[in-house]
């Protein structure tokens, strides 16, 4: 028997059913997905939250300001 919710192994989030994990990373981590992050200093789309922080850092005078990702649905 699990103990506790899932954890994504590539964002950490947290589900409680494995058909609600596998929909998060078939939307969010497999290319293709459903949605994909934006940055928000230049624009460009990432598939996940950490490919987006790691850019992130090639804009150091803005390193230490607040953002907020958006987040888009991939246009067919």
């Amino acid at each position: 028997m699990r103990k506790g919710p899932l954890k994504c192994p590539e964002c950490g989030a947290l589900f409680y059913s494995e058909e609600d994990l596998e929909a998060h990373v078939s939307a969010w981590h497999k290319p293709g997905g459903l949605y994909y992050l934006v940055c928000p200093k230049c624009g460009k789309r990432f598939e996940s939250r950490k490919g987006l922080e790691d850019h992130l850092r090639k804009h150091p005078e803005e390193a230490e300001e607040e953002y907020t990702p958006l987040l888009t649905e991939y246009e067919e």
